[in-house]
């Protein structure tokens, strides 16, 4: 099973779409429908970290040459030090960013 691999971004609030404007997924909240209704700041979160969801796939398997932990490891017990904090870093930053997104601090 694969996802759409576009960049997915969140559009008027409670929409994540792709770079084509389509869409991933609706966050709207079901109105009148009890217990299942979240009001519009959470539904809003919700479209953020769904829009996240790629990047953050992406950080933890380390795709597109990016550094994973398994990847860092193998480093490190070759005694590369340099290469490992190298790998590290990036792979900070990565996170970061990806986290950052979830989150919507901009």
């Amino acid at each position: 099973m694969n996802h759409t691999k576009r960049k997915w971004v969140v559009s008027s609030s409670i929409l994540v779409v792709d770079e084509d404007a389509r869409v991933i997924a609706n966050t709207m909240p079901m109105m009148g429908v009890p217990n299942l209704c979240v009001d519009m700041f959470e539904a809003e979160a919700n479209a953020h970290l769904i829009a996240a969801a790629p990047d953050l796939l992406d950080a933890l398997k380390g795709t597109d040459g990016t550094p994973n932990v398994p990847m860092v490891l193998a480093q490190a017990l070759q005694g590369r030090n340099d290469v490992v904090i190298s790998m590290l870093r990036k792979l900070c930053s990565i996170n970061v960013n990806a986290i950052t997104k979830a989150e919507q601090k901009n």
